[in-house]
């Protein structure tokens, strides 16, 4: 499930991308104060971290030459809307097993390959059975285990190499399907995270936040860590960057940007889907003994 810390690590890690590369490069100077400072400038080593950083952490940057920049939820925003949800949505598409079963009378042989995630079963009348494929397995095992597995349901089945024999002359249905993890959404948030970027001088404040609103304005979707997607909602509200200029006298130039994301809390379960089904039907009397299991 994503929250206000896995949201903030995300804008963190987006705007990271973009400025991280630039570090050394030059940039030019387009409005100068002072004609000591026409030209170009160096880009400097920006450091993007989630939360917010310590004064002697951004103050060790800044006697540095460097850039401090910090995600941080704003807690101060209380009306921000959240609703909770039923809607259900898939964090992957199921895989297709590669497992496969042919059903002539009584028996039935398994076939195709192993994939870890794929699921055999048998049903008979109101009984079932199963076994979920695991990386050990070959198709004689899962045969046996199968089997196993049947006959521990009360349904009478026996082994033999690759097939499943069954006892008895009532219908079953041999079952092909794969385990996946299926994503339901419980709760939608929209919360307001701040962008703080401190820097050494004006320019490198300018540059630099030209570079956070240019790398937040059209990226309306960012993917959490759970693989749900939050939106963001650049300068909505009215919300948009601010310089604040009161401790230029200590070196620091701060520009804060102020952005809405809505994002989900998830939960997972693990679900199972059927992709393909057999009958069988064994002829002649019933009997009530098992056929033998093959045993490894």
């Amino acid at each position: 499930m994503a929250d206000v810390f896995e949201v903030a690590n995300a804008l963190a890690d987006l705007i990271d991308a973009q400025i991280r590369p630039l570090a050394g490069t030059l940039y030019t100077i387009s409005a100068p104060l002072d004609a000591a400072a026409f030209g170009q400038q160096t880009v400097p080593a920006v450091t993007t971290m989630a939360g917010t950083p310590t004064l002697k952490e951004i103050m060790n940057r800044l006697e540095a030459g460097k850039a401090m920049i910090g995600v941080e939820y704003d807690e101060t925003y209380a009306s921000a809307p959240q609703y909770l949800t039923t809607d259900f949505f898939d964090q992957t598409s199921p895989p297709i097993p590669v497992l496969t079963v042919s059903v002539a009378g009584a028996v039935a042989t398994i076939g195709g390959s192993i994939q870890v995630g794929d699921v055999l079963g048998v049903t008979q009348g109101a009984l079932g059975a199963g076994y979920a494929v695991t990386a050990a397995d070959t198709l004689l095992t899962v045969a046996i285990n199968l089997a196993t597995a049947a006959n521990a349901a009360g349904i009478l089945a026996g082994a033999s190499g690759a097939t499943v024999t069954l006892a008895s002359n009532q219908v079953a249905t041999f079952n092909i399907g794969t385990t996946y993890t299926r994503m339901s959404e419980v709760w939608r948030r929209r919360k307001p995270f701040y962008v703080t970027l401190h820097a050494a001088n004006v320019y490198d404040r300018s540059f630099i936040g030209k570079i956070i609103e240019a790398t937040l304005a059209p990226a309306t979707r960012i993917t959490m860590p759970d693989k749900s997607v939050a939106t963001i909602l650049y300068a909505s509200d009215g919300f948009d960057s601010v310089d604040f200029d009161e401790q230029q006298r200590d070196m620091a130039y701060i520009r804060r940007t102020r952005t809405l994301v809505d994002f989900l809390t998830t939960q997972t379960v693990s679900a199972t889907q059927i992709v393909a089904t057999g009958d069988t039907i064994t002829v002649g009397a019933p009997t009530n003994t098992a056929p033998t299991v093959q045993q490894l």
